[in-house]
């Protein structure tokens, strides 16, 4: 019997599920980049994919916007900062 794959597209890491009485569908890295059903593994600017990114909204909470999917994007720490100084235009 083969062991599962990563379903992140490219991923080829094996699906571990040691401790955990739900099947994961995720390798470890990814299952733990993931927050609240956003991926956040990877930064949408950069690429950068060493640690965890922060999840930033694109309509900012003081002009009304949520966390929702379409308003939610992925950036690495340095990425954030950036656009939170308006150095880096989203829109």
């Amino acid at each position: 019997m083969s062991k599962p794959i990563c379903n992140v597209t490219g991923c080829k890491n094996v699906v571990s599920n040691r401790g955990s009485n739900k099947l994961r569908k995720v390798c470890d890295k990814h299952h733990k980049s993931r927050l609240n059903g956003f991926d956040v593994s990877t930064c949408d600017i950069c690429g950068w994919d060493k640690a965890r990114c922060d999840k930033h909204r694109i309509v900012w909470g003081c002009e009304g916007g949520k966390y929702v999917k379409g308003n939610v994007m992925s950036l690495c720490p340095n990425c954030h900062r950036l656009v939170h100084l308006r150095r880096i235009t989203l829109r």
